[in-house]
């Protein structure tokens, strides 16, 4: 017979269960705006930032991108199919040229065109302090990102232009 201890329980167990299956085996739009907040995290770069974090932080960017990656952007035109070295080249050549620098991401709209590819659209904000001066930039970017491995890559990079007021 079931008694109410039995239940109690039970019902504990169950709930344990979901949380940690939920914890252990996220969705895909959390696996997918973990990878962007892993990316914000490594491309901001923070004031006189020790030069092997900035190369450890330059090759775990460079881990977020596919083996291959298109890149499209209008102004300046740019377009191309660069490789995972060619993008960390350009990481580091663009971090180094900032004494500091914050990304971050909002507006994170994400569509998943089948089981292992989406569409992800999102407003890109950089701060930064270059040698003298300050910078900020704000962009809609729309990136491609492929599951591969267990892991949502970016396998395509356009900045979207917006209009100006």
């Amino acid at each position: 017979m079931v008694t109410s201890k039995h239940l109690f329980f039970i019902s504990i167990l169950l709930c344990l269960v979901v949380v940690l299956g939920l914890y252990l085996f996220p969705s895909k739009e959390k696996r997918v705006k973990k990878q962007l907040n892993n990316l914000t995290e490594y491309a901001s770069k923070k004031r006189n930032e020790p030069t092997l974090k900035t190369l450890t932080k330059t090759t775990r960017i460079s881990g977020l991108f596919a083996e291959n990656c298109i890149l499209k952007i209008s102004n300046p035109k740019i377009e191309g199919n660069y490789s995972r070295k060619e993008i960390m080249d350009r990481v580091n050549r663009v971090r180094n040229s900032f004494s500091r620098l914050k990304v971050s991401f909002y507006d994170i709209t994400i569509h998943f065109t089948s089981d292992t590819s989406s569409v992800v659209l999102l407003t890109m904000r950089l701060l930064g302090k270059s040698k003298a001066e300050e910078f900020t930039d704000v962009q809609e970017v729309k990136l491609k990102m492929q599951e591969i491995r267990g892991k949502w890559l970016i396998s395509g990079i356009e900045l979207v232009d917006i209009l100006e007021r």
